[in-house]
């Protein structure tokens, strides 16, 4: 409960991650629900499986035991699962600033608060991502055990950093833990104790050696995120370092306008960053580099203000090295100033990340508002012919398990593939032939019909349909879209052919 002393923020915080209750899944998350509806996880399992990421699939066979145990719809179980290890998760954070950067009580806890509002979480609204985020809590967890004294529980952090090797990029992020941890102690002049990072080093390469020579993916994801330094492209190098530099900018925001405002406030000089400070600026620097690198050697990356789509996943870890960082300037504030500017400080820092949580969340929400008006808008009108459905528009953008998955939910029926055009191309599909011979690689997919939302597929019928009263993201404020979504998006059935 100390966390909840004298803090509204937190419970404001809080209150602003209840959105995930509000928003669907979508995108990939799809695939679970879907295998969850029915009751079959065959599908899922062949992604997990084929994108070697087993263990991830245990923790859905644990969550589907649950669901069958207390009949809790899916949606809940998911959000209820994400939530809780995304608040062990920032636990983790304060506890590692405390072991590592000597953070106290209070200090650390500002830490905790503001990795709690970080805005990267927005994309947690899908439960493959939540599984994503567990497995970056097991790395952190893992560590801590790791440190302890007992045999028992140091065994239990080794078995927790195997386990959190599910995702490939921990191989960085596992390593960076114990390097920081020595490097830091090694400019503060301490004694330094090799031997974890020694042994989480060889736990580290063995562990990457059997994944790659035992357990590569294969498949249909065959070779995927597989870094290949000779295809490298500089300006592409470039700018997904440039795009990541944006969430330093917006949080360098706060410490510079203050640094400035108290240089000409005060007559003596104040000096907010000796070389403690520096040195842990520059650890955390590294930090984040660290982390990000398995990102950037496969060409992924994401900006700050990127929040409408789902790649803030690439910049999770980044929340460790920024709260941290911001957390020991704000205790400096506390310390070279007063309280009160610290406090002032925080709620700045804490206010920028709400902005864009918030608005992230915002527009998250509209596009589950979408799907529910999708849904409506196919049950009014007679269940179309098994086979493939195209719908025209020009500002909606869904992947086809999730339009599928959104047909199922309005005929409760796997009957269909779809996907989305432009509108600018109706006139080129003429007819069903047209179609079959020019999507060959879209029907070739119902290889993994349970994965893909397609196990009741029986006829190669073709359904056309056009979005009309389309709106942009830009527009859902000024147009109103959460009060007047049934307006929006509505489905016109163009023909169907069999």
């Amino acid at each position: 409960m100390r966390y909840f002393k004298n803090n509204s923020f937190l419970l404001l915080i809080l209150f602003v991650h209840l959105s995930i209750f509000l928003i669907n899944n979508s995108w990939d998350g799809s695939i679970i629900d879907y295998g969850f509806s029915v009751g079959n996880l065959s599908g899922i399992k062949t992604w997990y499986w084929e994108s070697s990421s087993n263990f991830q699939f245990i923790i859905i066979k644990i969550l589907f035991f649950i669901k069958n145990l207390t009949n809790l719809p899916n949606e809940l179980i998911f959000d209820l699962f994400t939530i809780t290890f995304l608040i062990l998760f920032c636990v983790e954070i304060q506890k590692y600033a405390e072991q590592v950067f000597n953070l106290n009580k209070r200090n650390s806890q500002i830490c905790f608060i503001i990795a709690l509002a970080y805005p990267v979480w927005n994309s947690l609204t899908e439960i493959n991502l939540g599984l994503y985020l567990f497995c970056f809590y097991l790395a952190i967890l893992g560590y801590r055990f790791f440190n302890n004294k007992s045999f028992l529980i140091k065994f239990l952090g080794l078995l927790s950093i195997i386990c959190s090797f599910s995702i490939k990029s921990n191989f960085a992020f596992v390593l960076a833990l114990p390097f920081i941890d020595c490097f830091y102690n090694f400019l503060q002049k301490k004694k330094i104790n090799y031997r974890p990072f020694v042994l989480i080093f060889l736990v580290c390469l063995l562990s990457y050696l059997i994944n790659i020579f035992y357990y590569p993916p294969y498949g249909n994801y065959a070779g995927y995120n597989q870094i290949q330094l000779n295809n490298i492209d500089l300006i592409s190098l470039i700018e997904n370092i440039k795009n990541y530099f944006s969430f330093l900018l917006y949080f360098a925001l706060g410490p510079v306008v203050f640094s400035i405002y108290f240089k000409f406030k005060f007559k003596k000089k104040i000096n907010l960053f000796n070389s403690k400070t520096i040195k842990a600026s520059l650890v955390l620097f590294i930090f984040f580099l660290i982390v990000l690198s398995p990102y950037i050697l496969v060409e992924k990356s994401t900006d700050i203000f990127n929040f409408v789509n789902f790649d803030s996943r690439h910049a999770y870890l980044t929340a460790i090295p920024i709260s941290i960082f911001l957390s020991i300037f704000i205790s400096k504030i506390s310390e070279k100033i007063n309280l009160k500017a610290s406090i002032f400080l925080k709620n700045f820092i804490i206010l920028q990340s709400l902005l864009i949580l918030s608005l992230s969340y915002f527009v998250k929400y509209n596009s589950t508002l979408i799907d529910k008006n999708l849904v409506n808008s196919f049950q009014s009108f007679e269940e179309p012919k098994s086979g493939y459905v195209i719908i025209y528009s020009d500002e909606l953008t869904r992947n086809f398990y999730h339009l599928n998955n959104l047909l199922y939910k309005s005929y409760n029926k796997a009957a269909w593939l779809a996907e989305i055009n432009k509108k600018s191309e109706f006139k080129k599909v003429s007819n069903k032939d047209f179609y079959l011979n020019n999507y060959k690689k879209i029907i070739s997919i119902q290889a993994y019909p349970f994965k893909h939302v397609i196990n009741d597929q029986i006829n190669n019928c073709l359904t056309l349909f056009k979005l009309e009263n389309e709106i942009n993201t830009f527009e859902f404020i000024k147009k109103l879209h959460l009060l007047n979504h049934k307006k929006y998006f509505t489905l016109k059935k163009i023909s169907e052919d069999c």
